[in-house]
């Protein structure tokens, strides 16, 4: 992770039926797809192909793709060939969709035919700047906990004075959206917004391991303390702190 790239980022998620065209084109079969005379295309054209054996798309009992997050799921070792694959497609088809970030979740999930762990992918809308809509900037601290409504790890996440009104204003105009919580390049949560947070206060629920909580909670407090001292003082401070031990 870049020194200055926010621990905790919050991005307005499309959803599957908004990509609906997109995916369609990237599951392409052979009768479908035209090959031209340039080498390249033939071997992007073998390439969709190894696509829809190595994505599983989510789509419901009718063939459609669903008002959801997620746009499919892959096995760990195929993640990165199919995130070649979605780039290609979007130089190639799809230019109205550049400020465009695909992710894959930070949990794996398991299916009932299947033994094997697969992760979700999901699309993150970029800002003017690429950047999310609302990060770790905003944010005050944070700490884990056991929800007692499902008695799962789960961390609160308070923002600061500013941020609170930004974080109200990002879930007021996306109330029957969904907003994914991003660490480290994996999507922790995608959230649907039943109606606008303005507390300061939003909880996260990854499927959070204690230790994985844990760490997540110290990195996003650390991430804050640093932006208040700013980096050289809180470099002092580490430096300091490391004398004593």
């Amino acid at each position: 992770m870049h020194s200055d790239e926010p621990v905790l980022g919050f991005y307005e998620a499309y959803e599957a039926s908004e990509l609906g065209e997109f995916l369609d084109l990237a599951l392409m079969d052979s009768t479908h797809f035209q090959i031209d005379s340039v080498e390249v295309r033939e071997n992007e054209y073998e390439s969709l192909n190894e696509f829809n054996y190595k994505f599983k798309v989510n789509i419901d009992g009718n063939y459609n793709f669903p008002n959801s997050p997620n746009l499919g799921y892959a096995l760990a070792e195929d993640t990165a060939r199919i995130n070649e694959i979605l780039a290609f497609q979007i130089l190639e088809n799809w230019f109205e969709i550049d400020k465009i970030k695909f992710t894959w979740s930070n949990n794996s999930i398991v299916f009932p035919d299947d033994e094997r762990e697969y992760f979700t992918l999901h699309a993150l809308k970029l800002d003017a700047e690429d950047q999310p809509r609302f990060s770790s900037k905003g944010v005050a601290s944070a700490k884990d906990f056991i929800d007692s409504r499902d008695n799962q790890v789960s961390i609160s996440v308070y923002m600061t004075e500013e941020g609170t009104q930004d974080w109200a204003q990002m879930t007021s105009e996306n109330v029957g959206n969904f907003i994914a919580m991003v660490s480290r390049n994996k999507v922790l949560s995608a959230p649907h917004i039943n109606s606008p947070i303005t507390g300061g206060e939003t909880i996260i629920s990854g499927g959070f391991t204690n230790e994985e909580a844990k760490e997540l909670t110290d990195l996003i407090n650390c991430d804050t303390h640093k932006r208040r001292l700013g980096r050289a003082a809180f470099q002092k401070e580490m430096e300091e702190c490391s004398k004593k031990k």
